[in-house]
């Protein structure tokens, strides 16, 4: 299956955070990073390693597992919590929802709902 670019994210400041909802999704994630030319540091393609339901990707095309502190720092709420908009940096990351981002739609950067 053909999904737009990943690289197509880049055009989003700050770092880059991939979040993925399922099992599922990580595979098809881990498959069209590969494919993408995406790799570890090391070397190693997404779909040799495995990937978790956060990465970070980085615009030399490498990916990065987050730790506990980057999950800390990450965590952007309960689902009812959040809204989605075409372009947003909060604390000079941006949030990707790979499953809404493959969908075609426009608004896939996840952030916080303002409070009212």
């Amino acid at each position: 299956m053909n999904h737009r670019p990943i690289s197509e994210l880049f055009r989003h400041e700050g770092a880059l955070y991939i979040h993925c909802a399922n099992p599922a999704m990580r595979a098809m994630l881990a498959r069209d990073l590969t494919d993408q030319g995406f790799r570890f540091r090391d070397g190693a393609s997404p779909e040799q390693r495995g990937i978790d339901s956060l990465m970070r990707i980085h615009r030399d095309y490498t990916i990065g597992f987050c730790g506990y502190v980057c999950r800390v720092q990450d965590n952007i709420g309960r689902p009812d919590q959040l809204e989605y908009c075409r372009k947003n940096s909060e604390r000079g990351a941006t949030r990707i929802d790979y499953a809404r981002f493959i969908s075609g739609g426009e608004k896939y950067v996840l952030r916080r709902k303002k409070a009212v």
